[in-house]
């Protein structure tokens, strides 16, 4: 069984790499936040988010899906509600960016873009 790292240690990892994007991408700005700090600021591990349906983000996916499967996507929350992990709850709460999940995911889960 493989040892769980040291935070201090993952941390400083993707630091190098945000640092390595920094170097590549002139102007890129990045802020690696630890799980304690967003506790400490009161900030939810996985926050939720809503995107509107006829937002541009979600426009672009039906239309690649209708293009790749030739059918439109079931769009929507998915029900019944369940807890899984995505940076969209992230991109909108720090970032005030709009993001999607799609995708087959697990079991308990459909392929759907859920808004």
């Amino acid at each position: 069984m493989r040892r769980a790292r040291p935070v201090k240690a993952v941390l400083a990892d993707m630091e190098s790499k945000l640092t390595t994007l920094r170097d590549r991408f002139p102007g890129l700005k990045t802020k690696l936040i630890s799980m304690d700090t967003m506790e400490e600021k009161g900030l939810s591990l996985m926050p939720p988010f809503e995107v509107r349906r006829d937002s541009a983000i979600v426009a672009a996916i039906n239309s690649a899906y209708r293009d790749v499967r030739g059918e439109e996507q079931p769009t929507g929350a998915i029900t019944p509600t369940l807890f899984y992990g995505s940076d969209a709850g992230h991109l909108y709460e720090l970032g005030g960016m709009e993001g999607i999940v799609c995708g087959c995911g697990g079991r308990c889960t459909s392929c759907r873009t859920s808004v």
